[in-house]
């Protein structure tokens, strides 16, 4: 699985924190034909990939909790998804819990899972100022930013009603 490989490799050195842990790649093991990749500090979510698939490129994720299901058609749409949580949403400040419709107001999708969607203002590589996730339908929404121009429009977005 090319893109494991490369992410084990770029992410060697990498000091985690936040609430994903990630299996080291000298712990990872095959259980109930999965490879539990990633979990939470408390061990109660877990995502994974198949074992049964080494040669897939970019292989899709599946949240591990009863049946497993595909969370991310790849693994690297799931790496920048759990970045941008760990990097962004366990910074310092606080997230603002937001309108549950605010998500479409102005913002782009710019990772999708089953579970819910990451927004943000600009394209990751633009470094964007303000980063937003919201569960599916109407579930709960929250976002953070690092400027004082997204802290306004997080404001505005908290305001939006559905």
């Amino acid at each position: 699985m090319p893109a494991l490989r490369e992410w084990y490799l770029l992410a060697a050195g990498w000091s985690q924190g936040g609430l994903n842990v990630w299996i080291r790649p000298q712990e990872l093991a095959a259980a109930d034909g999965m490879i539990c990749i990633l979990t939470d500090t408390d061990g109660i979510t877990e995502w994974g990939i198949r074992a049964a698939e080494p040669d897939i490129e970019d292989p899709p994720v599946f949240f591990l909790q009863k049946t497993p299901e595909i969370d991310f058609q790849s693994f690297t749409s799931f790496v920048a998804a759990m970045i941008i949580n760990d990097v962004i949403f366990a910074s310092a400040t606080d997230p603002v819990e937001l309108n549950p419709g605010a998500a479409c107001a102005g913002l782009t999708c710019i990772i999708s899972s089953r579970v819910g969607n990451f927004y943000a203002e600009a394209a990751l590589d633009a470094a964007p100022s303000v980063v937003m996730f919201a569960y599916p339908g109407n579930g709960p929404a929250s976002g953070k930013s690092r400027t004082p121009a997204g802290h306004a429009l997080l404001e505005r977005f908290r305001l939006i009603s559905t």
